[in-house]
């Protein structure tokens, strides 16, 4: 019998380990998997054998601080496992029976998204180096990383670059014979779901590539998760206005679309590492497409033209892979956490490799919405309705996904589930601008950052009043990051809400441009415009200029080592909401950054925010 109970802080704690970067090697399975009880420590996890085990000492994690958002963080080769280690963002290999090797002593370089070089016998890698000193001897942009491709020797760690020019780089991948290596690029001010290019090139003596040729990607496309089958190259573009699977010919240097569809057959890619698709030996694909905000596993035949829809209780993937005919992925459910599986396609037979222990609470589970909102345009939502029966209308809470080119998914989420168990309603806002809805709406929101989100957000709650499905006087708002900024710029147009959460959001864009890590460092000039010629749409749009439209009881919470929202963004509208005698409440959390890993974190920001609603309800 499932329990009609609130759900525990503690048990949305526990429910958070993520599940990432699954591989392959010698029959071995490996994956990374983050546990917020153990400080959000993230180890290495092998299957062999039906014996699961952490390849990693207590005392090593392994998370890339590239981007800040890292991925890519380690590679298996023959047996042995290469890793960048959190705390000093060094690479490290671990060989069997034996304790963590250091591979590379430069402190002020960080590696992601490993690959191996047998020819080399070396690791390819993305570098951002913080050297002060430029490595290539030329004029750096002041306070901004260099970023390019090294060769990492795996015997003596001597670090090698190996491609530069770029301001950024990403999926560098050696062909199965070893002779050619293909990564993307891309340049300020874009992001990688803006414009990107697919590069091919030789690989020569040691750490030298010759005849360097572009194959995909310009300025009106971005390309993601370029792979080798066998001497071509597969990869997702959506030059289509849709991120399709499209073929590289090395023979006829002709490139093919595979299959022709609306459906994203990729996500945006903050992290680095994704995998969502993987080939086939007898060429077909196995893969995922986000839509709408879920996944659904497909496979796909390129030669005959079919797609043939696979394991529909699954909803949330998080990568896939193939061994030959044999397939793994990490994925979850609607009422489910991810977990580790193994998938017979030929016998169709589904083996979980991973434990998947069942939920004892009832399990509210999302119904698509879709809404009309400003300038004669849609937006989407997923809606929550709480699993309490009662006469009255339930609260409503709108939540705010991040990026702001994020993602609300209906995967199985403990803090949405949290609310709903305590009788609220949540929505949770896919606003132009969210991916999974191809080109145009993800570009939607550019130019318009701090409006567009904001009117969807509001036209969703309309709808819900409009329909009797919430309490029009008991409406909350929370988000993070880019959410957060959302929830701000929301506060100051509209008095539809009865308090707002800003979980480390944006409040002063000026400030924001000069703080901000190189990856977004200009992604404002896209989301508002560039701030040299519109410095008046920066104070139009930033909430710290427009404290006296904020009316409503706000509650906050920072981590102190965040680099991707710096905690005075914060602290700054607190201390001007305090000046104006707002009630206001700040909670801060020394040992987190950008998103909180720790379970102690996350209980604690849980039962504070329902507390905090609680007051201001006045029950």
């Amino acid at each position: 019998m499932k329990k009609h109970i609130p759900i525990p802080a503690a048990k949305v704690a526990a429910g958070k380990v993520r599940l990432s970067q699954l591989s392959v090697s010698e029959n071995k399975i490996y994956w990374l998997e983050s546990r917020p009880e153990d400080k959000g420590r993230t180890g290495i996890k092998c299957w062999s054998q039906n014996r699961i085990i952490d390849l990693l000492p207590k005392d090593f994690s392994c998370h890339s601080k590239v981007h800040e958002y890292g991925g890519g963080a380690y590679c298996i080769v023959n047996g042995d496992a290469f890793f960048v280690n959190a705390k000093d963002q060094q690479v490290y290999v671990l060989v069997e029976g034996q304790s963590p090797r250091q591979l590379t002593l430069k402190p002020d370089q960080r590696y992601a998204d490993i690959a191996y070089c047998g020819n080399w016998n070396a690791l390819i890698a993305v570098c951002e180096d913080h050297d002060p000193v430029s490595t290539f001897g030329e004029t750096k942009i002041e306070g901004e990383p260099d970023n390019y491709l090294v060769a990492i020797d795996c015997e003596t760690g001597h670090v090698e670059p190996i491609v530069k020019g770029a301001d950024f780089y990403s999926s560098p991948r050696v062909s199965p014979d070893g002779e050619k290596l293909l990564w993307l690029d891309w340049n300020h001010p874009n992001m990688p779901w803006d414009h990107s290019k697919l590069w091919i090139a030789d690989i020569q003596e040691k750490y030298e590539l010759d005849n360097p040729e572009r194959i995909a990607g310009n300025e009106v496309e971005a390309v993601v998760q370029p792979e080798w089958f066998g001497e071509n190259i597969r990869f997702n573009t959506d030059r289509s206005g849709w991120w399709n699977v499209y073929e590289f010919s090395a023979e006829t240097g002709s490139t093919i679309q595979l299959y022709s569809d609306e459906k994203e057959y990729a996500r945006a890619p903050w992290v680095f590492g994704l995998s969502n698709y993987a080939s086939l030996d007898d060429g077909r694909m196995i893969g995922f497409t986000e839509s709408n905000g879920e996944h659904q596993l497909y496979l796909l035949d390129p030669v005959a033209q079919t797609k043939k829809n696979l394991l529909p209780q699954f909803n949330n993937v998080e990568s896939i892979v193939a061994a030959g005919n044999d397939v793994y992925l990490i994925a979850g459910s609607a009422a489910s956490n991810q977990s580790v599986w193994f998938y017979d396609i030929t016998s169709e037979k589904l083996t979980a490799l991973s434990s998947i222990p069942d939920s004892e609470f009832v399990i509210s589970r999302a119904q698509s919405i879709s809404f009309p909102t400003s300038h004669e345009q849609m937006a989407h939502a997923n809606l929550y309705l709480p699993d309490s029966v009662s006469s009255d209308l339930p609260p409503l809470m709108v939540k705010c996904h991040g990026g702001p080119s994020g993602v609300a998914l209906k995967g199985l989420d403990w803090k949405i589930q949290f609310w709903t168990s305590r009788g609220f309603a949540v929505l949770d806002v896919n606003y132009r601008g969210s991916t999974g809805f191809g080109r145009e709406y993800r570009n939607s929101l550019y130019g318009h950052w701090g409006e567009y989100d904001v009117d969807d957000c509001l036209a969703g709650i309309e709808y819900l009043i409009e329909r009797k499905l919430v309490d029009p006087e008991k409406i909350v708002i929370t988000g993070g990051s880019a959410g957060g900024y959302t929830v701000l710029r929301s506060l100051i147009v509209s008095n539809l809400f009865a308090a707002g959460t800003s979980y480390y959001g944006v409040a002063d864009l000026k400030t924001l441009v000069g703080d901000d890590h190189k990856f977004e460092s200009r992604y404002l000039e896209t989301c508002i415009a560039p701030l040299a010629t519109h410095p008046e749409r920066y104070d139009e749009l930033s909430p710290i200029n427009h404290i006296d439209q904020i009316n409503n009881p706000m509650l906050f919470f920072q981590g102190l080592k965040d680099r991707v929202v710096p905690p005075h963004q914060t602290t700054s509208v607190v201390a001007a909401l305090k000046k104006k005698g707002n009630r206001v409440e700040l909670v801060e959390f020394p040992e987190e950054a950008h998103g909180f890993r720790r379970a102690e974190s996350i209980i604690r920001s849980l039962e504070t925010e329902y507390g905090f609603y609680r007051e201001v309800f006045g029950n």
